[in-house]
């Protein structure tokens, strides 16, 4: 087990399958819990309308949330919102079509 300062080992018992996102929604279900879902972009095959594809859910605490941001933060050298925005897929992908 972690130290306070180190986090425990992360294991993989069973295979999880590695999804590709291009948004997240997040849903407040209270008590300080949340549902996240993961979702890619798709045109529909029948009239080619732009869809969201949900590929994952995760429920997370408040907690849990704030350390993951400061986490993708921290890993990504601190992007600015403005150019996070300015680079969004679903911008990209309206473009595009």
């Amino acid at each position: 087990m972690g130290t306070r300062d180190e986090p425990p080992p992360l294991v993989e018992p069973v295979p999880v399958n590695t999804v590709f996102l291009n948004g997240l929604i997040v849903e407040d279900v209270g008590d300080d819990c949340f549902i996240i879902t993961g979702y890619s972009l798709h045109r529909a095959p029948i009239d080619g309308t732009l869809e969201r594809k949900i590929e994952s859910r995760t429920a997370m605490t408040r907690a849990a949330i704030l350390k993951g941001m400061y986490d993708v933060a921290k890993a990504i050298g601190f992007a600015l919102a403005g150019e996070l925005e300015a680079n969004s897929d679903e911008k990209r992908l309206a473009r595009k079509h």
